[in-house]
């Protein structure tokens, strides 16, 4: 059995919404498989609220070592907002290593480029994809896992796993994107042995390489007219 747990607050303070319930913006579902994109629970599912600004839903997921999104809406003052909430489920007692969460939580934790999605403030930082609309920001990014390499460390068969990566940006001007693509290559660029805990969980952040520089795509190519770049890294990362 898996839980999300989501609260609403108002001024720093828990408060309930007029109502969360489980949705994207399109109605498709409520929560999705992210390896084969099947819906688990469907759209306008109920959420239970056991006490003030808490909301929870409990489920069995239909497979273990796969990742998933929960979409939340939520209903508050005669506005309608998408939250999303991305999350792993292990076998029992077992830890799986997922990089795109482990860098996410340094980029926003450690290194202050970003912010949670949940938080509601400029620049979020989501997890495999990046979604649109009235109530996402368009100065937004994701980071995402890609191919990576697998690397033999000595005559004993060892092998070293360097994860690939790929944070992707978004922005309404070219320079605010370039200048946060930017930040991100620099900082992330040659990181070596950071500690992360994430969910419990600590992490040593082994090495991290950029493999590509900054990357422009394409210009303003959406309808929006917004800005895009992406910068690519190998992570080499390691539960302790």
């Amino acid at each position: 059995m898996a839980t999300i747990t989501f609260t609403t607050k108002k001024d720093d303070v828990l408060t309930n919404a007029t109502s969360v319930v489980l949705s994207d913006s399109t109605a498709t579902y409520g929560i999705k498989r992210n390896d084969t994109g099947a819906m688990v629970v469907a759209a306008g599912t109920a959420t239970s609220n056991p006490s003030t600004g808490t909301y929870t839903y409990a489920f069995t997921p239909p497979a273990e070592h796969v990742t998933y999104t929960a979409m939340l809406k939520v209903i508050a003052n005669a506005t309608t907002v998408y939250r999303e909430v991305v999350f792993h489920i292990g076998a029992s007692g077992v830890t799986q290593l997922i990089p795109s969460l482990v860098l996410q939580k340094y980029l926003v934790d450690t290194l202050s480029l970003f912010t949670y999605p949940a938080d509601r403030t400029s620049w979020p930082l989501y997890v495999s994809s990046l979604p649109d609309g009235g109530s996402i920001e368009d100065n937004a990014a994701s980071i995402s896992d890609t191919v990576g390499i697998d690397e033999i460390k000595d005559h004993g068969g060892t092998v070293v796993q360097h994860h690939g990566l790929q944070v992707y940006v978004r922005s309404k001007t070219y320079t605010a994107g370039y200048i946060k693509a930017t930040s991100v290559f620099d900082n992330l660029d040659g990181v070596t042995m950071e500690r992360v805990t994430y969910d419990g969980t600590d992490y040593d952040v082994v090495s991290i390489t950029r493999t590509s520089p900054v990357v422009v795509l394409g210009g303003t190519i959406d309808k929006q007219r917004r800005y895009e770049f992406s910068v690519n890294f190998t992570a080499t990362i390691q539960i302790v």
